[in-house]
């Protein structure tokens, strides 16, 4: 699975994109999304599987000044069109701004992919 991982992250990396202080950038790696997953104290780990096999999208949302430390965690549709999760430290909810910042990613995915020849339309978190 680790291949597989790291082969469908590398497909998703034009959905990274930086404004405002902040990043999110697809989990590129089985051991980086177990990392999350223990970084952040929440379950991400366990979506491996579907990760891998296209079923959702993980990303990761950093501040750009402290990349280390992730500010949350994005579990997006297979067609990603939608935010299925986003969840904080130990589920919590993510601060308004990085809400603001996930909405604003989140309307930046046709722009991003259409440039890339893919999806159009996206909805609101």
């Amino acid at each position: 699975m680790p291949l597989c991982l790291k082969k469908k992250a590398a497909s998703l990396s034009r959905l990274a994109y930086e404004k405002d202080g902040y990043t999110i950038r697809p989990i590129e790696t089985f051991n980086a999304l177990i990392d999350e997953s223990r970084l952040m104290h929440h379950c991400v780990g366990s979506y491996a599987a579907s990760y891998a096999e296209g079923r959702c999208v993980i990303l990761t949302i950093r501040r750009t000044d402290m990349p280390e430390a992730a500010c949350a965690t994005v579990e997006l549709s297979e067609d990603m069109k939608r935010v299925r999760q986003i969840r904080g430290f130990r589920n919590t909810t993510p601060d308004d701004e990085v809400l603001q910042f996930c909405n604003e990613w989140l309307n930046q995915i046709p722009v991003i992919m259409n440039e890339k020849n893919s999806i159009k339309g996206a909805d609101q978190v």
